[in-house]
């Protein structure tokens, strides 16, 4: 066991005026500080530990549809070839693309595809964003929900390094929208 006698006797040589008393009420508050420095410490290691834990869930769950674009495919095929995912092939005709830009389609057929992707790939954030946009045009106040749930599902695949840009876009939008 440590003792504090040695550097107990080097004080009282040095300041000879000092009480016993007075040492030891130093000495507590040393123990005190250094107990409170500690643990500031582990707290801050906790929180690491939850920040790590949440990138590292995010990246398991989330690495395929965060390098998905707005209407599921990657965007890295270049003519001749033609991209195909199995989402952008429930998706088709569900969206216009015109100079590079998408637009969701809002009719009945779309909307019902929208549904379908939701229910067979839960976690592409853009049927959510897509079904938002559509209910918000036509006045349907449940458009907030699925707001809420693409922006919940952007949160994570942003975390991803490899993430397509649109997720930062719409995730951006969403943020705004929902103020």
């Amino acid at each position: 066991m440590l003792s504090i006698e040695p550097g107990r006797r080097i004080v009282k040589v040095k300041y000879p005026r000092l009480k016993e008393a007075h040492i030891d009420l130093a000495l507590l508050f040393l123990l005190v500080l250094g107990l409170l420095i500690s643990s500031l410490e582990h707290l801050g290691s906790e929180r690491q530990v939850v920040t790590l834990q949440t990138e590292l869930d995010a990246i398991r769950t989330y690495t395929e549809v965060s390098k998905l674009n707005f209407v599921g495919k990657t965007g890295t095929v270049t003519s001749p070839l033609i991209e195909e995912t199995p989402i952008s092939r429930m998706l088709e005709g569900a969206f216009t693309v015109t100079d590079g830009n998408s637009r969701y389609a809002c009719d009945p057929a779309a909307v019902g595809k929208f549904h379908e992707v939701i229910a067979r790939y839960p976690k592409f954030p853009f049927a959510y964003y897509a079904l938002a946009f559509c209910l918000s045009q036509r006045g349907d106040s449940s458009w907030r929900g699925y707001a809420i749930k693409a922006a919940e599902i952007l949160s994570k695949t942003t975390m991803i390094d490899s993430h397509h840009p649109n997720h930062d876009y719409a995730l951006r939008e969403l943020q705004e929208i929902l103020k």
